[in-house]
């Protein structure tokens, strides 16, 4: 299938894995947290200060004083700033996203070894392998590849699977060819197939 990239969207302490290597999550899920205490002190702190603020703000315009605006003002940089820290607390929760199968793969062999470590934004956390295309290779000999060409249909069956015909496309096809371990006078090509996996 096609990989997504998972990365830390904010820094601080991989903490936790809500899925597993190999497990299936649809799009959205949430696949790992990180933990970053000062952003959350700093949400604490801004909430703390927009709670004054809004009183500060109700009891001037109740006793209607000079300096309403300059309070509103303050105010809205305030709520800003939550607004952004709230946001990068979000960002703690690392998801499934961007996802074109109703499910896809997990894909974090190193798990035990990441957590309880330091994340920067932008390091990996795992992958999301999508699974409603599969990418499978094959080897045309060299007297048939003239026949095929990229975008032509293709039927597929499985050995272990017989009785399921699988459709999809020949994406690619390398340029040059390998030799023939049977027939080394002849060469070998690679196609790459794209196929549905329903």
């Amino acid at each position: 299938g096609f990989s997504h990239l998972l990365k830390a969207r904010s820094q601080g302490i991989l903490r936790k894995y809500h899925r597993l290597d190999g497990e299936l999550v649809k799009a959205g899920a949430v696949i790992a947290e990180i933990e970053n205490f000062s952003l959350e002190t700093d949400a604490l702190i801004n909430q703390a200060s927009l709670e004054k603020l809004r009183y500060k703000l109700k009891s001037a315009m109740r006793d209607n004083v000079d300096g309403i605006e300059g309070v509103k003002r303050e105010l809205a940089a305030k709520e800003s700033a939550y607004l952004q820290t709230k946001r990068k607390i979000d960002a703690l929760q690392v998801r499934a996203q961007d996802t074109q199968s109703a499910l896809s793969l997990v894909s974090c062999p190193d798990q035990v070894r990441k957590l309880n470590s330091f994340v920067k934004e932008g390091d990996e956390i795992c992958r999301v392998e999508e699974i409603a295309e599969l990418k499978t290779v094959v080897q045309v000999p060299e007297h048939q590849v003239g026949y095929i060409e990229v975008g032509n249909p293709v039927e597929f069956k499985l050995k272990t699977r017989p009785f399921t015909k699988y459709e999809g496309k020949v994406s690619r096809i390398s340029d040059s060819g390998i030799p023939d371990p049977v027939n080394p006078k002849a060469k070998l090509y690679i196609a790459e197939l794209l196929i549905g996996n329903p």
